[in-house]
């Protein structure tokens, strides 16, 4: 078993080697046990290794200690755990954080530096197998100052159910995807990339294009100088819209990534409000933080 020392847990420990090239670090929420095997899976068989993984846990329940010690020994990741008792309230803004604290923690074992890539997935979204190659290659071809916009493919629950694991172990997609799903795929990117020049010229809404929580990266440094999620938010809703504003009005641009950073949403009832307007974040959201809120990644004393 592992010893968890003040909320973090560390997994098989593995030399990481470092290089000129920018680190890639995995920040992997959840507050449950549901899929996070298999999203585990996709981390461990990408084309661009991450440096670490961090799964950081809104709970500290034993299932899930359980199922990152072993798939930790089944993939061969080392992986930092990092848990704290969940609140009554989902606080996903605060567990991101938390991954990113975890990951600067000195016990985790790794070096970071201000232009690492840090790539946030939520614990139903396995990667596709080239998605961290796609995330580092957007950033490196567009420079320092970026956030990488990603998207996700829906499974039904019937794929969910047939999950291939056997293929993407060989770099494949684990299911069959509709060629529908992929021109919606084409047409989101489409509109991303018109919201993106409506920007340029204040003619958009400040949070567009949308930085979607469960699947984008962005640089340690500009992260850390947005002071990372607003931890004000509670429910679900409009903390990944906060956060996408905050870095834009940083002079941090987005770059689109729809159609090659991948995830594979895993089916499963939803507990998020299907009604933007009426998500518990609005009235926050539209008090509009400053770019560097007070419950951040540093809160004041």
């Amino acid at each position: 078993t592992w010893p968890c020392r003040d909320g973090i847990a560390h997994g098989p420990r593995r030399d990481v080697v470092q290089s000129d090239m920018s680190s890639v670090h995995v920040a992997l929420s959840t507050h449950r046990t549901l899929h996070l095997r298999r999203t585990l899976l996709g981390v461990s068989v990408q084309s661009r290794p991450a440096t670490s993984v961090i799964v950081s846990v809104d709970g500290d329940p034993d299932d899930v200690r359980r199922v990152v010690r072993d798939a930790s020994a089944e993939f061969g990741l080392r992986i930092v755990l990092t848990m704290r008792p969940h609140q009554g309230v989902c606080r996903s803004a605060q567990v991101r954080n938390n991954a990113v604290r975890a990951l600067r923690d000195p016990r985790a074992g790794v070096t970071t530096r201000p232009d690492d890539i840090v790539v946030f997935y939520d614990g139903d979204c396995c990667p596709a197998p080239d998605a961290l190659e796609q995330h580092t290659r957007l950033h490196e071809a567009t420079g320092s100052r970026g956030v990488v916009l990603g998207h996700w493919i829906p499974l039904t629950p019937e794929q969910t159910e047939a999950f291939d694991e056997a293929a993407l172990r060989a770099g494949n997609w684990p299911a069959k995807v509709d060629p529908e799903l992929l021109s919606k795929l084409a047409h989101r990117e489409k509109r991303y990339r018109r919201q993106m020049f409506l920007k340029r010229i204040w003619l958009e809404k400040a949070h567009k294009p949308k930085l979607a929580s469960g699947n984008f990266s962005v640089r340690l440094g500009d992260y850390l100088s947005v002071n990372g999620f607003d931890e004000g938010y509670e429910g679900y809703g409009q903390e990944d819209d906060d956060l996408g504003r905050r870095l834009y009005d940083a002079g941090v641009r987005p770059i689109v990534g729809v159609r090659e950073c991948l995830v594979f949403h895993q089916w499963h009832e939803s507990r998020a409000p299907t009604d933007w307007h009426t998500a518990p974040g609005v009235e926050r959201f539209h008090e509009r933080s400053r770019v560097r809120p007070e419950l951040g990644m540093n809160p004041p004393k």
